[in-house]
């Protein structure tokens, strides 16, 4: 039998994660955009950082954007791993906008 590597993901890149509902209500995100982070070791799922709110956190419902990287900037270690740097981040997205009439597709 050979292994399964179906729920292997690329390190740092961009996840959109399902909120619960107790962190939305109904006229803001389902969703949050979050950089990949890894997996959790006592539990299923996935660790994903969010740069808006500044945690990381578990996630189940995720869906992953492999081939785009959240962090724009990588440094290469001495045994050849890219990790994304912190120090240059993009400001956040304003997730809840003042004065923003949103519309449902």
């Amino acid at each position: 039998m050979h292994p399964d590597y179906h729920n292997l993901h690329t390190f740092g890149c961009v996840c959109f994660v399902h909120l619960p509902s107790h962190k939305r209500h109904k006229l803001t995100a389902q969703s949050a955009r979050c950089a990949f982070m890894g997996y959790s070791a006592g539990q299923k799922g996935f660790l994903c950082y969010d740069v808006v709110t500044n945690h990381l956190s578990m996630f189940r419902n995720v869906i992953f954007f492999e081939h785009e990287y959240y962090f724009q900037q990588h440094i290469y270690c001495s045994n050849g791993v890219m990790l994304p740097t912190f120090d240059d981040i993009s400001p956040p997205v304003m997730r809840y906008q003042l004065g923003f009439v949103y519309s449902r597709r």
